[in-house]
């Protein structure tokens, strides 16, 4: 991926269903699938994004 198509990524990321929630380590999340593919956005108390990234299983 190249820096260009992250915010597509984010925008389709944030549109799209959230599948699974919850609250890790660093704070609270939601994952989402895009393009068969399953991201975390992982977010703070207030609501501000502070990481977008692919899961790996």
């Amino acid at each position: 991926m190249v820096k260009e198509d992250i915010p597509k990524l984010l925008d389709k990321t944030l549109k799209s269903k959230t599948i699974k929630r919850g609250v890790g380590k660093k704070g609270p999340y939601g994952n989402c699938k895009v393009n068969g593919k399953e991201y975390r956005v992982a977010h703070g108390d207030n609501g501000v994004i502070v990481a977008l990234y692919q899961e790996e299983k």
